[in-house]
């Protein structure tokens, strides 16, 4: 005989909110601090969603937790987190409480890592041996400096971006329009792609560390987004930023994905599809409730989530077990880590997707209200896919490309 839900013994299930764990005792912390910032971000009374206007107030409690700092080396005041897994957990921790929140610190956390832990940039070096650069590692140890992604322009591939950054009497200066900027309104640096022309005889693509304070710099209030309305994903404008040399850095050929940027990319999409989880597991959490509350006929729903949420933990904790030992290892090619990433990316968003429907079929019609949390999360994890560069038209056909060992150029037949 089945036991009714309301009949069942109460389980404490404030560890499942952040379903992973941390492998390094740095995440632990970290992990940790992400838990009490989540807390503390639930008992914000107000829905930023409902305000579409971009949450200050959240920011500045995520600047004050430290966690935007989580990547920076000891040496600059930071906990010195190498972990892309760790960075996982805390995302999906704070998404539980706050996904536009989240998915604006997976974009900063991508940015940090692949400045201050991702293998071969070239900025990392000049970013340490520079004294500006160390100012500004020391500033986002302490919360001060919020980096935002500006690589995205509407029609146009990675490999060729639009922007441009130009040489003149030994200065650079950026021109151009990027789109789908999460975090624009609280950003205090912009990392752009752009065409660098002017060092030498061919044109280069690269990136731009343009600061906020930069005369041309223009924050567009244009997002509308159906989900993540509070992510401030608008466009940004940058009109003849006049910039010292040394913050343009050439990355590869124009027209060419460098595999610098392809890295970040990747490895982003993995991070921010933490967020992703965290959606999905809050949701899961809100029909648990509402199942113990009252009698329920939706255990088998329940039973599926449960499933699928086994599978999107595994599906991150695979590919960012690979990222985090590839590159001492040396067992895995980029094609197989872009591969792995890609799937594990396509894998956990499509998946989150069903575990939020179930979730809504399981508390019924008092989720269809637009005050229920759950009708928030129902919108946020449709973002998902539209996320690059692994978005749910061309992450099916990279891999397929991949497995039939075609390359980007051949069509499959």
């Amino acid at each position: 005989m089945t036991t009714p839900a309301s009949a069942m013994p109460a389980r404490d299930l404030s560890g499942m909110r952040g379903g992973m764990w941390a492998v390094t005792p740095v995440g632990a912390a970290l992990a940790q601090t992400a838990r009490a910032l989540a807390d503390d971000l639930a008992r914000v009374a107000v829905d930023p969603d409902h305000e579409r206007s971009f949450p200050q107030q959240r920011w500045a409690k995520l600047r004050r937790s430290g966690l935007l700092g989580a990547t920076v080396p000891g040496e600059f005041g930071g906990p010195g987190c190498q972990s892309v897994h760790d960075l996982c957990v805390v995302v999906s921790t704070v998404a539980g409480a706050d996904p536009s929140t989240a998915l604006g610190l997976s974009m900063h956390l991508a940015v940090m890592w692949s400045l201050t832990a991702g293998s071969g940039l070239a900025l990392r070096d000049q970013l340490f041996s520079d004294p500006a650069g160390r100012v500004l590692l020391r500033g986002a140890a302490r919360g001060r400096m919020v980096a935002c992604l500006a690589i995205s322009e509407l029609g146009r591939p990675l490999a060729e971006p639009r922007t441009t950054a130009i040489e003149s009497g030994g200065r650079m200066r950026v021109t151009g329009t990027k789109s789908f900027c999460t975090n624009s309104p609280a950003a205090d640096l912009f990392v752009v792609l752009t065409r660098i022309s002017g060092l030498h005889g061919t044109d280069d693509v690269g990136i731009a560390l343009v600061p906020r304070g930069t005369p041309g710099v223009q924050v567009v209030d244009d997002w509308r987004g159906l989900g993540m309305a509070a992510s401030g994903s608008g466009t940004v404008r940058f009109a003849d930023c006049d910039l010292e040399r040394r913050l343009v850095v050439p990355l590869g050929t124009w027209g060419e994905t460098p595999a610098h940027v392809g890295s970040l990319s990747a490895t982003g999409t993995v991070v921010a599809a933490a967020v992703f989880l965290g959606i999905a597991e809050r949701a899961q959490q809100l029909a648990i409730e509402h199942a113990r509350r009252r009698a329920s006929s939706a255990v088998e729903l329940l039973g599926r989530n449960e499933v699928d949420l086994f599978l999107m933990r595994s599906a991150i904790a695979q590919a960012t077990g690979l990222v985090d030992t590839g590159p001492t290892t040396g067992r895995w090619s980029s094609d197989d880590l872009q591969a792995a990433l890609c799937s594990a990316s396509l894998g956990v968003r499509q998946l989150a997707v069903g575990v939020v429907d179930r979730a809504l079929t399981c508390v019924g019609g008092a989720g269809y209200v637009a005050d229920h949390p759950l009708a928030t999360l129902y919108r946020d994890v449709r973002a998902g896919g539209m996320l690059r560069p692994y978005s749910f038209l061309d992450g099916p056909r990279l891999l397929g490309t991949w497995r039939l060992g075609l390359s980007d150029e051949q069509d499959a037949p």
